[in-house]
């Protein structure tokens, strides 16, 4: 795999064990061609960090994992390895701004590569990233810290500190030459970083574009979304750091349906830590998932997935996901309604009914999502199905629109200050159920509204690609697979011409 010259276009002008457990997850769709190219995800246990230890010698032994799961991939013909956000120093007990400057490392403004016998202390563990690129003939995409300083009195951006800290992807080419640099632009309350302005950071793989991103953007139109639409990614790479949400924000299942609805391949490499909801990470592409690791078992290690995908893939940069606004269909089985939080946000519902050929509709504010379905359900006591409806403000840790149509599994929970169990849905469910022998689901979303299938099998699991699809020209999700167990089945919907400013 050869690299070209990065494109960096500026808008403003145009997160270990002590033992090492390495497994290869061979997908189905994993075979050699020579129009492919070989790409892998790491998804890293972050080695425990101890008071004694020095910032550097923290990341130090973080890059110890790095590089054996670089040099497996390297003897695979992997041409290119994506490592998770902040793996470097995810553990390390920083609280503030000057607390997180040890670990960042300076940008050469002339770098040298692996070659180059001298080196600023404060670009180590960049010049150990080259090295390790050039003695593998590897390329490396990598998350970390980076510091640039300013002058506050000639730059009225610059922080009163004097330095910009960025959440920064680099990536080496198989000479260990830096190629491209993307500072993260939607923090995650990541309040010791700064936002830099808006950039949109692509460089070329053999024939195929690739577009970087980190973790929080990929919920943002800019730049995720726009990296196809307005500069042809074909790939786009996203370090991640990301905690699992179910029933619609697993990463996992976010990542797949993103790939589906932009038609694009996706490369994500998320931290693993099982414990605290963090896990999954893979390869994601039109069809859906090609491979992926999903192991929520606490005493696990790091993971290589592996995968080809094509090389020149063709983009579908189409402005808008959504069908125009229809009418609600009114035809359909309208039964009562009741309010939960789902994700965070308040949920119109409607339980579902066993029968042949039935129809449910739900609305929220303008938003109505109908439901065509053949259900027996026999042998489910535990619980019930919701159709549930979202249209407005998520506000909970952020802010953003979200129009959302959701099939997923209700409960009852028993809380000490309530007389009468309280109705859940999506969250805090983990078994699918089956007996759907027919399901299809649409909704009257916002014209411009970009529409994700986000689906989810039992035990949070993906189903297989193929037992479901979804119309994108139609803004249809519709299941293939008869008595397929589900956990949601749902259009995650967003407006982000309504995000607020």
């Amino acid at each position: 795999m050869v690299c070209f010259p990065l494109i960096h276009l500026n808008s403003t002008n145009e997160k270990t064990g002590l033992s090492f457990l390495l497994s290869i997850l061979l997908g189905a769709t994993f075979f050699t061609t020579v129009n492919s190219i070989t790409v892998g995800v790491y998804e890293h246990r972050p080695a425990p960090s101890s008071a004694l230890d020095t910032p550097l010698n923290t990341m130090k032994r973080n890059l110890v994992f790095y590089h054996r799961a670089v040099e497996e991939a390297a003897s695979t013909n992997v041409d290119l390895i994506v490592f998770p956000e902040y793996g470097l120093h995810v553990s390390a007990p920083y609280s503030s701004r000057d607390g997180l400057l040890p670990y960042l490392q300076t940008i050469p403004a002339a770098w040298s590569s692996c070659q180059s016998t001298v080196q600023p202390a404060s670009s180590v563990i960049l010049h150990e990233l080259s090295c390790m690129a050039a003695s593998n003939q590897i390329t490396l995409v990598v998350n970390l810290g980076t510091v640039r300083y300013c002058n506050t009195t000639s730059d009225i951006n610059c922080p009163p500190d004097g330095r910009y800290q960025y959440n920064t992807n680099v990536v080496f080419n198989k000479t260990g030459h830096l190629i491209a640099t993307y500072f993260k632009y939607n923090l995650f309350g990541e309040v010791n970083f700064d936002q830099p302005p808006l950039q949109h950071v692509l460089f070329e793989e053999g024939h195929t574009k690739f577009g970087l991103s980190i973790c929080f953007d990929l919920l943002f139109k800019a730049p995720a979304i726009e990296l196809v639409e307005q500069y042809a990614a074909q790939v786009v790479i996203m370090p991640s750091y990301w905690f699992n949400r179910i029933p619609f924000l697993a990463l996992y299942e976010i990542t797949e349906a993103w790939a589906i609805r932009t038609g694009v391949y996706l490369l994500v490499a998320g931290i693993h830590m099982p414990e605290l909801a963090y896990t999954g990470s893979g390869v994601f592409g039109p069809a859906g998932v090609v491979n992926y690791t999903y192991v929520p078992d606490h005493n696990t290690e790091g993971k290589l997935v592996i995968a080809n995908i094509p090389d020149s893939v063709q983009s579908q940069p189409e402005s808008s996901a959504a069908v125009k606004r229809r009418s609600p269909v009114t035809n359909s089985d309208a039964g009562a309604t009741f309010e939960t939080k789902t994700n965070g946000d308040l949920f119109t519902y409607t339980e579902i009914k066993p029968g042949p050929d039935r129809s449910a509709t739900v609305c929220q504010n303008e938003l109505c999502c109908q439901l065509n379905y053949s259900w027996a359900a026999e042998n489910f006591t535990n619980g019930f199905f919701g159709l549930g409806a979202f249209s407005g403000l998520h506000t909970e840790n952020y802010t953003l629109c979200n129009e959302v149509c959701a099939v997923v599994r209700c409960g009852y929970k028993t809380t000490l200050d309530r007389h009468t169990p309280e109705v859940v849905c999506g969250d805090g469910m983990a078994k699918g159920a089956g007996g759907f022998s027919e399901l299809s689901l649409q909704g009257t979303f916002s014209e411009g509204t970009f529409q994700f299938p986000t689906v989810l099998g039992s035990d949070a699991r993906l189903m297989k690609s193929g037992d479901w699809r979804f119309e994108k020209e139609k803004g249809r999700l519709r299941l293939n697979a008869k008595d397929s167990k589900l956990l949601s089945f749902s259009l995650y919907g967003r407006c982000y011409d309504k995000d607020p400013a």
